[in-house]
Parts: C-alpha cells; sequence; structure tokens
C-alpha cells in the first residue's frame, strides 16, 4: 500500500539526483556525490543531502547557462 502525500503534493526535486548523475554533474566521489559549480567550488554532500539548497543551486546554475545559451548573439559591425 502506498500513501500519497495529497496534503503537501510531490517534492519538486524527485527523480534530479538521479538525473544529474546520468548527466555528470553530480559525480561519485567515495560515498559523497560531489558537484563543481561555475566558480570551481566543490559541493560534497551524501546522496541524502542533495535535497532542497543543494539542488535548487544546481538547477539556478543550468537555468542561467540555458538562458545565456538561448540569447542570440550580437552582429558585429
Amino acid at each position: 500500500q502506498v500513501k500519497i502525500p495529497y496534503e503537501s503534493g510531490m517534492d519538486p526535486y524527485s527523480g534530479l539526483v538521479d538525473l544529474c548523475e546520468k548527466k555528470g554533474l553530480l559525480v561519485k566521489d567515495g560515498n559523497r556525490l560531489r558537484y563543481v559549480d561555475r566558480l570551481g567550488k566543490e559541493h560534497k554532500h551524501y546522496r541524502k543531502d542533495w535535497t532542497g539548497d543543494n539542488l535548487a543551486m544546481v538547477m539556478a546554475e543550468w537555468d542561467s547557462k540555458v538562458v545565456e545559451s538561448e540569447e542570440p548573439a550580437e552582429a558585429e559591425a
């Protein structure tokens, strides 16, 4: 029997750790997962700690990278 938390809804980060691992964003480093942000800072956490704020940081960085890549290049004069 499965209990669905209708009051709180589905976790918005459900499956994101697995996706980030498959894309190579989160790399297994011993018994932790490591993410290197665009400034070169390493973030190492246990799998269970990759939730909320940590995943929001990864998503925000990749969201801004996507926006940057979609901006049209300025024409050279």
